[in-house]
C-alpha cells in the first residue's frame, strides 16, 4: 500500500471513528473526558483521581456501546448488519447477483393481478375510441395499395375491415364513454373487494367472468382493432422500411431531494421517415396507471432540439415540420428516503428502495400522416409500446453518496459520480414483482460525500472494532497527558 493510499485509509478511519461511529453515549464519554482534561491542566498536582476517572468512564462507555450495538434493530444486508454486527463479528450477508421473488402472499398477489388486468381493460377502452381512425386508415391504405397487394393480402385486409365495422356498429362516443365509466366502477369495486378476499383463486375466477360483461367489455372491438393494425403495419412497413425509428427505452430511478421521494423515469425517442409527419400525440393510455393507482405522474415531451414541455392535456396537436419526438414519463411513489438504522446518530445513514411501480406495458398513441403511399396521403394510427421488460439503466443518487446495496452494483465513476446501475442488469418488470433493490447512502455531509471517501468507503465501520481501538488510543494519550513519565 503506497503512502497516498495509507493517508486515504487513515483519513477514512479517523472520519468514521470521529463522526459515524460515535453514538450519543460515546459522544458523552468524549465530552466528559475533555472536561476532565481541562480540570487536570488547571490542577496538575491532582492527577491520580483523573486517571482513575478516565478508566472508569472508558470501561462504562465501551460497555454501553456494546449494549447499544446488540440492541439495534438491523436491516439486512447493508450497513446496519454488515458493519454494526461487525463490532462483534463479520456479517455473512453479501450483495446478491439475482433478485429473489417475493414470498407468495395470496392477499397482495390478487390485488396486484386485479391492478394489472384493470389497466389492460382500460387500455382496451382507450384504443376502442380510435376505431374510426383505424378504419379510415385501413380503407385508404387498401385504396392506395391496390395492385401492389396480392389477392390473398387484399382479401385479409378487406375481411379485417368488415369485421371491425361489424364489431363497432352503433358504437358512438357516448356509448364508449358510458362503457368506460361502468368499467372503471367495476374495477374500483373489485380492487376494494380484493383487500378482503378469503379465497384469492375463486375471487380471480369471479373477476374473469365479470370483466366479460357486455355492458362494459371492449374485448371484441379491441381485438378487431389490433388485428387490423397488425395487418396495416405489415403492409405499410413493406413500402416504408423506417416508418418510425424508436430509440431504446431508457428506464432510470432516482431521488427527488426536495420532496424526499423516489422517482421512476421512462424515456423514449422516435424519428420519423422523410415522408411521414406527426399530427397528434395521445397520452391517454400512458396516464391510466396514475389514474388507477393514485401515484403522481408527470409527462414531458420535446420536438427536435426544443426544450421539454409538460403535457397538460392527454391529446397534443403537433406543429408541422417536426422530425423527432422525445417523451419522458415520470412517476413518483409514496416511497421515501428513511434512516437505515433504528438508532440515534450524529450523521445517520439513509436508504431507499427501488421497485418499479407498474410492470404492465404502456403505450403512446401517435397520429401520423404518410405522404405518397401508392401516390396517396394516408393517415396512420401507431401505438408506441413502452416495454417494462427493458433493463433499469441507472439509479441516480446524490453525487458521491452511494454506500451499499443488497444487489451488486456497477458504481459511480468520474464521468457519472451520481449514478449506479444493477450488475447484472435487472428489468423493470422483474423489480416490480421481486424483493426491492435496497440502496444505502452515506451521511449527507461533505466530509463523507466526496471522491476521497468514495474510494475507501469500505473502511468506514461504525460501531465496530475500530471504535474500540480509538477508545484505547484516546485512553493512552489521556494517560500520558495526566501522568507523563519523567
Amino acid at each position: 500500500m503506497n503512502a497516498k493510499k495509507i493517508v486515504l485509509v487513515l483519513f477514512a478511519i479517523a472520519a468514521g471513528a470521529a463522526a459515524l461511529a460515535i453514538s450519543f453515549i460515546a459522544l458523552g464519554v468524549f465530552l466528559f473526558s475533555g472536561l476532565i482534561m481541562i480540570l487536570v491542566r488547571r490542577f496538575p498536582k491532582q492527577t491520580e483521581w483523573a486517571r482513575t476517572s478516565w478508566y472508569l468512564i472508558f470501561i462504562v462507555g465501551l460497555g454501553a456501546s456494546v449494549l447499544v450495538a446488540r440492541s439495534i434493530k438491523t436491516h439486512r444486508p447493508i450497513s446496519c448488519e454488515y458493519t454494526i454486527r461487525g463490532f462483534l463479528g463479520t456479517s455473512t450477508a453479501k450483495p446478491q447477483s439475482k433478485l429473489e421473488s417475493e414470498p407468495a402472499n395470496p392477499g397482495i398477489d390478487v390485488q396486484h393481478e386485479i391492478d394489472r388486468q384493470g389497466i389492460e381493460l382500460l387500455q382496451h377502452g382507450v384504443v376502442t375510441k380510435h376505431w374510426a381512425d383505424v378504419l379510415d386508415s385501413a380503407r385508404r391504405t387498401l385504396e392506395s395499395l391496390t395492385g401492389d397487394l396480392s389477392g390473398d393480402d387484399s382479401s385479409k385486409l378487406t375481411s379485417a375491415i368488415d369485421s371491425l365495422r361489424a364489431s363497432v356498429d352503433g358504437l358512438n362516443s357516448a356509448e364508449i364513454q358510458s362503457r368506460m365509466d361502468k368499467l372503471k366502477n367495476f374495477i374500483a369495486e373489485k380492487r376494494e373487494q380484493a383487500k378482503n378476499a378469503s379465497d384469492p383463486s375463486a375471487f380471480l375466477e369471479e373477476f374473469k367472468r365479470g370483466k366479460e360483461d357486455k355492458n362494459f367489455s371492449f374485448e371484441d372491438p379491441f381485438t378487431k382493432i389490433v388485428t387490423l393494425q397488425d395487418l396495416l403495419y405489415r403492409f405499410v412497413h413493406s413500402k416504408i422500411k423506417d416508418l418510425v425509428t424508436v430509440s431504446t427505452l431508457r428506464l432510470t430511478a432516482g431521488l427527488d431531494k426536495k420532496k424526499n421521494t423516489v422517482v421512476y423515469s421512462e424515456r423514449v425517442g422516435i424519428a420519423l421517415a422523410p415522408n411521414v409527419s406527426l399530427q397528434k400525440i395521445d397520452f391517454s393510455e400512458l396516464q391510466l396507471n396514475a389514474q388507477l393507482n393514485g401515484v403522481t405522474q408527470s409527462i414531458a415531451y420535446s420536438y427536435d432540439s426544443a426544450q421539454p414541455v409538460e403535457a397538460k392535456i392527454a391529446v397534443i396537436p403537433v406543429r408541422a415540420g417536426v422530425r423527432t419526438l422525445t417523451v419522458v414519463n415520470q412517476i413518483s411513489t409514496a416511497d421515501r428516503v428513511e434512516d437505515a438504522c433504528d438508532t440515534n446518530r450524529l450523521l445517520p445513514f439513509r436508504r431507499f428502495y427501488v421497485r418499479w411501480p407498474n410492470a404492465v406495458r404502456s403505450f403512446i398513441g401517435l397520429h401520423l400522416n404518410i405522404e405518397n403511399l401508392g401516390g396517396h396521403s394516408v393517415p396512420y394510427y401507431f401505438r408506441l409500446p413502452l416495454e417494462k421488460t427493458s433493463n433499469i439503466q441507472e439509479i441516480e443518487v446524490p453525487e458521491y453518496s452511494f454506500f451499499n446495496s443488497n444487489y451488486t452494483m456497477k458504481e459511480e465513476s468520474r464521468e457519472m459520480p451520481g449514478g449506479i446501475s444493477p450488475d447484472p442488469p435487472v428489468s423493470a418488470a422483474t423489480s416490480a414483482v421481486s424483493q426491492p433493490i435496497e440502496i444505502e447512502l452515506l451521511p449527507d455531509s461533505p466530509i463523507f460525500r466526496n471522491s476521497m471517501v468514495q474510494k475507501v468507503k469500505q473502511y468506514l465501520f461504525p460501531l465496530n472494532a475500530i471504535v474500540c481501538f480509538a477508545y484505547l488510543a484516546l485512553g493512552s494519550v489521556f494517560s500520558l497527558l495526566v501522568d507523563p513519565k519523567k
